[in-house]
């Protein structure tokens, strides 16, 4: 089972900021500089915060998981950009 989690960072340090930008673009979609959507399995969801609890700075740094259910993921209202993550069809070969 998959979560769907809005993932939203104040970084004040431009390097830390980019390798979080950097991990955060292997597990999800850009939605914006410091916000992503992610579509994680449990496990990937604890690796990822598992990494990025590493990367930070616990005392200035503040990373955010909004988790969404599928009743409430299905309401999301977009207008213009990308297609989200959750609705782009996958082949895994």
């Amino acid at each position: 089972m998959k979560i769907f989690c809005v993932i939203a960072y104040d970084i004040g340090d431009n390097r830390r900021r980019t390798k979080i930008a950097n991990l955060l673009e292997n597990y999800g979609q850009r939605m914006q500089y410091s916000l992503f959507e992610c579509y994680l399995r449990r496990r990937d969801y604890l690796i990822l915060r598992d990494k990025l609890n590493e990367l930070i700075n616990l005392t200035t740094d503040r990373i955010f998981f909004y988790f969404i259910d599928d009743v409430h993921r299905k309401q999301i209202e977009r207008i213009g950009g990308a297609a989200p993550l959750s609705d782009r069809k996958w082949t895994i070969v």
